[in-house]
């Protein structure tokens, strides 16, 4: 008799934690995203400049194109005399436009942030504005949003990896002839704020498709619809086609010399002519179709045999599904096909006759990448999470409530009640993925940097650094002001090149480099500058390779150090056997050599460079030998 007490209370229990959850379900949870910003930001608010950020690509390039737009932004300025002896304009072009004023009006490193936050925010914004339109579930759409916002992205991108959801929904919206205000907005925030070549051109060739196929639908159908019928029809594809407009409008507008380039042509010939195109096979569109690639983190491995077995499972029965079930099912395949889709268009743009087709031309044919369409595999991946969610919870009717009957909570599908274990499976489901996020999240890097700091410092961890360690603002600044004092000069009126420390921790500090990394720079000045290093360059294969065949990184490469600039201050190296055309660096306006390692005072004077003096401080990552050349 207890017993069934027992067990009858502990069904009302779960009744009632199942009807408060069916509840909550209809409620707005996107407020969820304050909380979510507070721990994602949380280590970030803590350590300040100590905090771990991903240099690789984002620290050491990426960052500058916003510094330099931002330096230059109300000037005619033709050239950026900061690096590489000067860039022209049209070769320093930003992921995200929208964010270029943060870095005129804040530090660089406060706007970072800014932008940062601005990032992470809009990837929980699209994606549970996104999951909530197709499921119409709050708590699916709260959880994919959280997870979405939590991958490791680098928000020097801007949207570009992380922006695909909510130009998803804004289309979305545009079809189904609703929030139209808003939809716009946030399609030209997303042309703003993501790059054209990274993701922006799968969107609008996606939309493309789409209009295509709607106007064909359209017009077989067209004698079949009655008059009301067609003019909602021809609404809703003129709002679509208004959205793709406005998205090619702003990337025209904020992608002019790109497009004067590819049109008309460039007034001076790029290094990526002389790139030499390599590819990995066909045969890796499966390990892109179950990893993803660089810069595009989904961590989406375990979830395709789940969501597989949806399909397969629900597709079974597919006939007998409700039709609002039916709907997620078919938007459940579309885009596990687009992703199938994506992996064999990578595959084959990695074959050998794609790239040898790349390699025989000249121009924008030869260097763009037309395989980074693999960013959006973050936008569907964690999209068919939510829809394969939403489909077993609206299956099993686990989204709606008896409203009349609210005090008893029961859920029901169909007249009848439901059990409570469906609802508890698909919510642990969702969260185990949580659990599946590997140890790249900003989160726990800066949770060991805190607890064990020494094991970033060392060359298994090169792109994990600290933003004070990495770019040793205390070190440059006392460069700065000994060069100021004993010299006179200010920093424009000289120019540096750095060796065995990245070019990036001079340009950062403002000092003029005839090196650096751009993906777009002068042809003839990557061979000049080859003249420095051509010595070292014959002594390793490896780096004559890495520079004549791709060359973004122009650095002081040697057969020493080779591309390894990461030296700690008692790091036990000597350079004993440099080799550098100093006469040319001084030719090119080179007046100091920054070192992040001491060169053998009989091989310095050999070259030709006088110790000028030796600089860090007692925080400092790096210890700098400045030469004077």
């Amino acid at each position: 008799m207890k017993e069934q007490k027992g067990r009858k209370k502990l069904q009302l229990y779960m009744q009632k934690l199942d009807g408060f959850i069916c509840r909550m379900d209809r409620w707005s949870l996107i407020w969820a995203i304050i909380p979510l910003m507070v721990v994602f930001f949380s280590y970030y608010f803590m350590l300040g400049k100590n905090c771990v950020i991903e240099t690789n690509d984002q620290l050491d390039e990426t960052l500058f194109t916003y510094v330099l737009n931002a330096k230059y932004m109300f000037s005619e300025v033709d050239v950026f005399p900061e690096m590489l002896g000067g860039v022209p304009r049209g070769g320093v072009t930003v992921s995200a436009w929208i964010f270029v004023p943060l870095y005129r009006i804040f530090s660089t490193y406060h706007a970072f942030m800014i932008q940062f936050m601005f990032v992470a925010a809009t990837a929980f914004i699209g994606m549970y504005l996104l999951v909530k339109e197709l499921t119409d579930s709050s708590i699916i759409a709260l959880i994919c949003g959280g997870l979405f916002m939590f991958l490791p992205y680098q928000p020097v991108y801007g949207l570009s990896l992380v922006g695909g959801p909510l130009v998803f929904w804004a289309f979305l919206c545009l079809y189904r002839q609703k929030h139209i205000m808003g939809a716009f907005l946030s399609i030209v925030y997303f042309g703003l704020a993501a790059n054209l070549v990274l993701l922006g051109y799968v969107v609008l060739g996606f939309v493309a498709l789409v209009l295509v196929f709607m106007l064909i639908n359209w017009h077989r159908s067209d004698k079949y619809q009655v008059p009301e019928k067609k003019d909602d029809v021809a609404c809703r594809n003129k709002l679509v086609l208004c959205g793709f407009g406005a998205l090619l409008l702003v990337y025209v507008i904020t992608n002019a010399s790109l497009f004067w380039e590819l049109f008309v042509g460039s007034s001076y010939i790029s290094h990526r002519e002389e790139m030499v195109v390599s590819g990995t096979g066909f045969a890796s569109a499966w390990d892109v179709f179950l990893h993803s690639a660089q810069h595009a983190p989904t961590y989406h491995e375990k979830l395709i045999i789940p969501i597989l077995l949806i399909i397969i499972g629900y597709g079974v029965f597919y006939r007998k599904l409700k039709a609002e079930c039916k709907q997620l099912y078919i938007w459940l395949v579309v885009l596990f096909f687009i992703n199938v889709g994506v992996a064999l268009f990578y595959g084959f743009c990695q074959s050998p006759i794609v790239v040898d087709f790349r390699n025989s031309v000249s121009g924008f044919l030869h260097y763009f990448s037309a395989y980074r369409v693999y960013w959006i595999y973050p936008t569907t991946w964690y999209t068919m999470t939510g829809l394969a969610a939403g489909l077993v919870w609206k299956c099993h009717g686990l989204n709606k409530i008896d409203t009349a009957k609210i005090d008893t909570i029961e859920c029901q599908s169909g007249g009848k009640k439901n059990g409570n274990i469906q609802l508890p499976a698909t919510l642990i489901g969702c969260l185990i993925t949580l659990v599946i996020i590997p140890t790249t999240w900003d989160i726990y890097q800066n949770s060991n940097w805190i607890l064990n700091r020494s094991q970033y410092n060392n060359h298994c961890n090169v792109g994990l650094k600290s933003w004070n360690d990495y770019l040793a603002e205390d070190v440059m600044t006392l460069i700065k002001e000994d060069i100021q004092e004993k010299t006179g000069k200010t920093q424009s009126e000289y120019k540096v090149a750095s060796l065995g420390l990245c070019p990036a921790v001079a340009l950062h500090s403002g000092f003029y480099c005839i090196d650096g990394y751009s993906n777009n720079y002068k042809l003839d000045y990557k061979h000049e500058f080859r003249e420095i290093i051509e010595k070292e360059l014959e002594k390793c294969d490896n780096m004559r390779l890495y520079y004549d065949t791709w060359g973004s990184r122009c650095y002081l490469f040697t057969e020493e150090s080779q591309n390894f600039y990461y030296f700690e201050k008692d790091a036990d190296f000597q350079y004993q056997n440099l080799e550098l055309n100093t006469d040319k660096m001084e030719e090119m306006g080179c007046n100091y050599l920054f070192s992040g390692a001491e060169i053998e005072e009989s091989n310095a004077e050999e070259l030709g460079l006088e110790l000028f003096g030796v600089y860090d401080t007692p925080q400092s990552y790096y210890r700098v030998w400045v030469y004077e050349v």
